[in-house]
Order: structure tokens, then sequence, then C-alpha cells
């Protein structure tokens, strides 16, 4: 956990870390959490619209997170002026790592519906490229023929990771980037 101190209220980062969570209902519930650390929450929580859990770094008092909760940049929650109901402290909120799933290209061919040859884009290129956010490689290739099935045949070349994107030196914006 490290702090830093913005105007008068403290912004603090909190790691994702595994919490002893046990219980099958809200009537025996039971969470053990690590001070200054938040934790995804249970499936009795999901349900309900609760998605992480978050615990005070003075009071070990643990509060509920909703989906909603904060804005995510670059895969860290930020919530701002959060406070403690145990011990008041107030401070803006860094859920570290809150999104896990990595990014994954799908190169996939758009088939004819006749003659099933694939068929090439408006730039003569027959394989196409789109991405999508997935814990694994197999959910990333599982949503896409989920969403994919109802727009025609297609025939999917492969599915892998991206690893970074490049931009050419002369653009400094580094808007022209490539995968």
């Amino acid at each position: 956990m490290s702090d830093i101190v913005v105007g008068e209220i403290k912004t603090i980062n909190f790691p994702c870390e595994a919490w002893k969570i046990d219980g099958e209902t809200m009537m025996d519930f039971r969470i053990l959490p690590i001070p200054g650390s938040w934790t995804l929450a249970p499936e009795l929580l999901l349900r309900k619209g609760i998605k992480a859990l978050v615990s005070c770094p003075n009071c070990k008092q643990a509060a509920l997170i909703r989906h909603d909760m904060g804005t995510v940049v670059n895969g860290v929650n930020e919530i701002s002026a959060f406070r403690c109901v145990g011990c008041g402290l107030t401070c803006n909120l860094r859920l570290q790592h809150w999104d896990k799933r990595k990014l994954f290209c799908i190169a996939y061919e758009a088939l004819d519906a006749d003659t099933g040859v694939a068929v090439p884009n408006n730039k003569g290129e027959y394989v196409r490229k789109e991405y999508t956010h997935a814990l694994s490689r197999q959910e990333a290739f599982s949503t896409f023929v989920e969403v994919r099935k109802t727009m025609g045949r297609f025939r999917v070349v492969d599915v892998g990771e991206v690893i970074g994107f490049f931009g050419s030196e002369a653009d400094k914006d580094q808007t022209n980037l490539v995968v």
C-alpha cells in the first residue's frame, strides 16, 4: 500500500488480495479482511451487484464496492472521496488490478454464404482482426464465436494475446498504433 497526498485528501493504492471468506448465506457469512487491500466479492454478493470488498487500513472495517463505483483507468478503479464508516478515514481509493482481463486479437476470414470462400475486405485483405478483453484465450474465442455466429459465415484463423502496441517515431502523439 502506498500513499499519495493531493490537497487535503490522501490517495491510497490498495492491492488485490485473496481474503478468507466463509459461509453460504448472509446469516453465516464470515469475512477475514486484509487491511489496506481489496478482494473480489463472493458469488452471493456478486448476484446483488457488489463487485468487491475493500478493507480500511486504519480500523480494518470492510466496505462493499458496487460495479458502478469509481472510474477505471488503465486497469485501476479510482474512487474519489471514499469515507470509512468505522473510523472516518476519507481518502481517494486506487484499487489495483481491477480489471484482470487481457486483450486478445481474433484473426478470422469472412466467408461467402453460398461458396464458403474467403471474401476480402474493402482493402483487399482476406484476414480480418477483432479485439476483445477476456481472462483466457478460450474465453476470447468463445465470446467471438457467440457474437459472430449471427453475422454470417466465418473461419477463425487464430486467437492470440496482444503483447504490445507499436507506433512510428514520426507520430509523436501515437495516434496510429499497430498491434
